[in-house]
């Protein structure tokens, strides 16, 4: 268990909210999650397209009320996903080369994920 990724433009963003559904949840099934060395990979990837103004929930998988499976080593979300187990939501940055790159901020949300699950 630990830190995994969701990608979300900001407008689809609720802060107040108790579950969160995204459109893949009922198109595909499931809500689509990046570990941390995956996500600049999936957010870059030609076949996405991504708004310039996203944010990544970071979420605490030991927290997650829904099942999680890997499927071909990316972590999907079976189930709304329950607010309570993001740990943080922040900026995803577009750098100055034109692509998505990893804030420094999601290393320590990361820490304080497993410092706080013991593992």
């Amino acid at each position: 268990m630990g830190l995994i990724l969701h990608i979300v433009p900001e407008a689809d963003w609720d802060d107040d909210a108790d579950e969160y559904r995204p459109a893949s949840l009922d198109e595909e099934g499931f809500i689509h999650c990046s570990k941390p060395e995956q996500v600049e990979d999936v957010a870059n990837h030609p076949a996405n397209d991504f708004p310039d103004d996203c944010l990544l929930v970071c979420i605490d998988e030991s927290k997650v009320d829904a099942d999680i499976e890997y499927e071909n080593g990316f972590p999907h979300i079976y189930g709304p996903l329950n607010t309570d187990a993001v740990a943080s939501v922040v900026e995803f940055p577009i750098t100055d080369e034109g692509k998505f790159g990893l804030p420094i901020s999601v290393a320590m949300v990361e820490a304080d994920v497993v410092k706080n699950s013991g593992t």
